[in-house]
Parts: C-alpha cells; structure tokens; sequence
C-alpha cells in the first residue's frame, strides 16, 4: 500500500504542479479527466471534439499518448496520457492536442 499512497501522490504532485487543470481548461475545455488515482497517467475524455481518435490526431502533431480503444471496447474519444513529465513539456503536449482536436 505504501507504493501505491506514494504512486498517487506523485501523480497529484505533477499534477497539481504543472497546473495540468489550468492547461485542459485552457488548450481543451471541453475535455472530461478521470481523477488520479495512483498513476501518472490520465485518461482523458475528448469525446466532446467528436474525433473517434484523439491519439491519432494528436500523433500527427507531434504528440504520442496511447488511444482508449487499445484498451478496452467503447473507448473510442479517449485516450491515455503519461503526465510524468515537465511542466514545460506537458503544456506543450495539451497545447499540441488542443490544436490537433481543434
């Protein structure tokens, strides 16, 4: 349990840090996030920009994030984001995905 109470902590740490709420509500304000929950990794809800993969959108402008449906069924408008990274960089990445949605 202490791996996982450290594992999230992390995640909220980042991001928190890197105000990763402020850059969805800028960059992708019609984006929906599952909270953290032990990880780094968000998942994100981008349903809203009707694009049936928002990873595949986002790789053609520079960014790799993982799409939903490569993990379940039905996932179709979501995708998975690793935020261990710079703040510098994340902004980056959400404004990348902001364009490439948009």
């Amino acid at each position: 349990m202490a791996v996982a109470s450290a594992s999230a902590a992390l995640a909220r740490s980042v991001a928190a840090g890197t105000g990763f709420a402020d850059l969805l509500a800028t960059h992708l304000p019609q984006a929906r996030m599952r909270p953290l929950e032990a990880t780094y990794l968000a998942w994100l809800d981008l349903r809203a920009y009707d694009v049936a993969d928002p990873a595949a959108a986002g790789l053609e402008h520079g960014v790799m994030a993982a799409a939903g449906h490569d993990y379940h069924p039905g996932l179709e408008g979501h995708l998975r984001l690793n935020i261990a990274t710079s703040a510098d960089r994340l902004a980056e990445i959400v404004r990348r995905l902001g364009a490439a949605l948009t």
